[in-house]
């Protein structure tokens, strides 16, 4: 065999594996398979494991109920928020709730319309009421407040500020799970958690530390937050049928009942 006849050979196997087994896949029109959505662990109320060890919280009923309209089947999996997005941007995770639009995310990552407000702010612990009497985000640098956080969890432009201040990367402690969190803020390693107070305390209220803990009244700020899709799964067209639904779902008693304070108001838009 010639070397010219070894180089078609090549190229036609290549052909064959290609067919087989293509570099690429489009993304999704429709709901072809079932698709998987990240839950966290212990996000309460809106996202968690519940004694069932099954995916529970506000966010996993919307989600459900408005796949389950559209007609489509979803995969609930349970995962870091660093790995969420890690597994997200490399199409292994269709879609990851509780999410704000960033620069960096929209590189590699699509957004449905606002589903729900989040307030984000600090919890400390209930002793230090009244020690740390912030107004701005430099009075932080001025207390030199050491402050645990989800690192890539955005908590807001104010917090984006806080961590671009001198001096401010000195003062932050990465946190993987609240309860590192908690023994952190409770051995007084850490002055404070940032995150979303609510949340926070929900899940301190489940390990029985709550009445130790209180939510400080300095907030970063009140955003609407959004389901993130991967590029590489996901298509614009998809996305557009899911808010279409969402849209409809914002006008329900459900969804005001099941969000309460954190629920949008309906609008002509919606």
């Amino acid at each position: 065999m010639g070397p010219r006849q070894i180089y078609v050979g090549i190229l036609v196997l290549f052909g064959m594996i290609a067919t087989v087994y293509p570099l690429y896949a489009s993304p999704m029109q429709t709901c072809e398979r079932p698709l998987t959505v990240r839950v966290a662990e212990t996000y309460i109320p809106f996202s968690f494991r519940n004694e069932k060890g099954a995916a529970a919280g506000k966010d996993i009923a919307l989600i459900s109920q408005t796949m389950d309209d559209l007609g489509c089947e979803v995969r609930f999996v349970f995962l870091p928020w660093k790995r969420a997005l890690l597994e997200l941007e490399q199409g292994h995770l269709d879609i990851l709730p509780s999410a704000s639009i960033t620069s960096e995310r929209q590189v590699y990552a699509l957004f449905s319309q606002p589903y729900r407000n989040e307030v984000s702010g600090l919890v400390v612990r209930k002793e230090d009421e009244g020690r740390f009497l912030i107004q701005t985000v430099e009075d932080i640098i001025l207390y030199d407040m050491k402050l645990g956080h989800v690192r890539g969890a955005y908590r807001g432009e104010l917090f984006e500020q806080f961590q671009k201040l001198p001096g401010a990367p000195m003062q932050l402690t990465d946190v993987s799970i609240s309860e590192i969190g908690f023994n952190l803020l409770l051995n007084k390693r850490i002055d404070g958690l940032v995150g979303i107070p609510a949340v926070t305390l929900a899940h301190a209220e489940k390990l029985g530390i709550v009445g130790k803990l209180m939510a400080h009244p300095f907030l970063f700020g009140s955003d609407p937050i959004h389901l993130m899709y991967s590029r590489q799964t996901i298509s614009q067209k998809l996305v557009d049928r899911i808010d279409g639904v969402l849209s409809r779902s914002i006008r329900t008693s459900f969804y005001q009942e099941l969000y309460g304070l954190d629920a949008l108001e309906p609008s002509p838009e919606n």
